[in-house]
């Protein structure tokens, strides 16, 4: 192999590594956010269970007119 062909190697592994790099960083935001969304999806899967309850409980007491919480 020749000098020429190994500085296109080195410039290639160069660029891969960069690439690599970037695409990492990108991972890791992505990942972040999903936390971040999964977090959201918990508190709303939370807060709608809640009303969902609390509803089936109002239907359960409509002819006496009390929500039993």
């Amino acid at each position: 192999m020749n000098e020429q062909d190994r500085q296109k190697m080195k410039d290639a592994n160069k660029r891969a590594s960069e690439m690599n790099l970037s695409l990492l960083g990108e991972l890791e935001n992505l990942l972040n956010e999903n936390k971040k969304l999964e977090e959201e999806n918990k508190k709303w899967r939370e807060y709608y269970e809640f009303g969902s309850n609390l509803y089936k409980r109002s239907q359960g007491n409509q002819g006496r007119g009390t929500l039993n919480t």
